[in-house]
């Protein structure tokens, strides 16, 4: 596990396969998993599907052994770009494929409109070179007020917090 630092945070990431991280043929994968507050190595598995490309897996803000910050004021979404810039930036990636899974997608839909709106050709940046939105949500305000039903239904059978949320996430989740 490697890290690299924000201006107020740390970030860690993994790469597998860190050999063919400058391969012509085979550009790396950069992933954004979901969450928030979810690790990456839930899609350690992609490793797997694609052995022949390095792929690059870091934990956001506060998830896996990406240690968190000291106010939750540090949670949104453009600290959460500048903390995925950040890797991208100390392996010197040139080129990359983005897979971003659930809130992972939100934060690979807001990248690309940050650098659209960047608006420079070839100024030295990374190039994203295609996108998978995987499982992304596309309504938050829809996804809270559902799971807060699930989670409700759930409470009315049981009182313990700790196994509620096990259960859900059991249950809904997985």
């Amino acid at each position: 596990v490697a890290e690299t630092t924000t201006s107020t945070h740390q970030i860690k990431y993994n790469i597998h396969n860190r050999m063919n991280l400058s391969s012509q043929q085979a550009s790396p994968i950069l992933i954004l998993h979901g969450g928030p507050g979810v690790p990456s190595d839930y899609l350690l598995p992609l490793k797997d599907v694609v052995p022949y490309r390095s792929i690059v897996f870091y934990d956001q803000l506060g998830c896996g052994s990406s240690p968190g910050p000291e106010s939750k004021d540090a949670y949104h979404i453009e600290s959460s770009l500048d903390d995925f810039e950040a890797p991208v930036k100390k392996v010197g990636l040139r080129s990359f494929h983005l897979y971003g899974q659930s809130f992972g997608g939100i934060l690979a839909f807001e990248y690309l409109k940050r650098i659209a709106e960047r608006n420079v050709d070839d100024n030295g940046d990374s190039r994203c070179l295609s996108v998978v939105l995987s499982s992304s949500p596309c309504d938050v305000e829809q996804v809270e007020t559902v799971a807060g039903s699930l989670i409700e239904e759930l409470m009315a059978k049981d009182d313990d917090e700790s196994t509620i949320m096990e259960r859900f996430r059991i249950s809904h989740q997985c």
